[in-house]
């Protein structure tokens, strides 16, 4: 059964999904890499780490730049801590190619058929400033997709990674860390989101208090 990532931009979250509407062209006449897909995803969390945040959208391809440029640029996401602001620390933990077949049931590359992109999972430690649904303190598992473009390779996704799926699939890493995640993200099925303590950070289940306050605040608006 194929897992398809659902198809969005959120840099509020930090989790980016490209949808880009691309010519389709084949990548015969495109110049071999000069870096490994690997090599350009470690350098993209070691900006993330040195919070160069000017540098992020070179790493990414030409179709995502603007938006990634208007929400880095406005200053009222830097003043609030909002979405990539919000990360202190990241350093990379664990990290594994995903075969073709495989890669292309957890990141959404059915606009990219003709393309030629490579598939990761990885986990990344995170410290936050402020703990929320989309990344803890802790290793946070992430799916990235990257894909050749004008002779480098480019990221083209950034999503949270299904890490259930993952491990039922033999895909996993069988660390201790993951075994934590594993459990987080059962507990977000159910619509509680909670770090690797078991503090819980936000809960959506029908009836909970969080929910209904939500609820109310959206028929106010």
């Amino acid at each position: 059964m194929r897992r398809y990532t659902p198809m969005f931009v959120t840099l509020a979250g930090f989790i980016v999904v490209g949808q880009a509407h691309l010519a389709r062209r084949s990548n015969d006449d495109q110049p071999p890499p000069s870096r490994s897909a690997e090599d350009v995803l470690r350098d993209f969390i070691t900006c993330m780490d040195n919070h160069e945040w000017s540098r992020i959208p070179s790493y990414w391809i030409r179709e995502l730049r603007p938006d990634l440029e208007a929400f880095l640029t406005n200053p009222d996401n830097q003043a609030s801590a909002a979405g990539i602001f919000n990360i202190e620390r990241a350093r990379l933990f664990e990290l594994k190619q995903l075969p073709d077949q495989t890669g292309s049931a957890y990141a959404d590359l059915r606009l990219y058929q003709d393309k030629v992109v490579q598939v990761f999972y990885l986990g990344i430690d995170f410290k936050v400033r402020q703990e929320d649904k989309y990344h803890y303190n802790g290793v946070n598992y992430r799916i990235a997709a990257l894909m050749q473009e004008e002779g480098e390779w480019r990221w083209l996704e950034f999503s949270s990674a299904p890490v259930e799926n993952l491990v039922a699939d033999q895909q996993g890493f069988g660390s201790i860390h993951e075994e934590i995640a594993l459990k987080i993200h059962k507990m977000r099925r159910k619509g509680l989101f909670v770090n690797p303590f078991g503090k819980v950070l936000e809960d959506v289940r029908p009836g909970s208090q969080n929910n209904q306050s939500q609820q109310l605040d959206s028929e106010r608006n």
